[in-house]
């Protein structure tokens, strides 16, 4: 589980880190154009990139998340279990 974790958070690091990889060796991509944007002070193009490094490690994260329930059938059935309880405290309620 653990190595799980550590690779999408390490995945998602190497994306956003390939701005410095993109510089070095001057390969166009987004991290290159966010640093272009720094430089030249355009806000929205830096305000852009951020969010496109952070909508990647949020669908990164949520890929790991859905990978523990592949690997681990307990959390599976943890979360199953916890929907078949709200609903039935939900009826007794009613």
């Amino acid at each position: 589980m653990p190595i799980i974790t550590s690779l999408g958070t390490g995945f998602s690091s190497i994306v956003a880190g390939g701005a410095v990889i993109e510089s070095v060796f001057s390969i166009p991509g987004v991290g290159l154009y966010m640093l272009t944007g720094i430089n030249s002070r355009d806000y929205p193009i830096v305000r852009g990139c951020v969010v496109f490094f952070a909508l990647f490690t949020s669908i990164a994260m949520l890929v790991v998340d859905l990978a523990y329930a592949f690997v681990d059938p307990r959390i599976k059935a943890q979360y199953s279990a916890s929907g078949k309880l709200a609903g039935k405290k939900k009826g007794k309620e009613e």
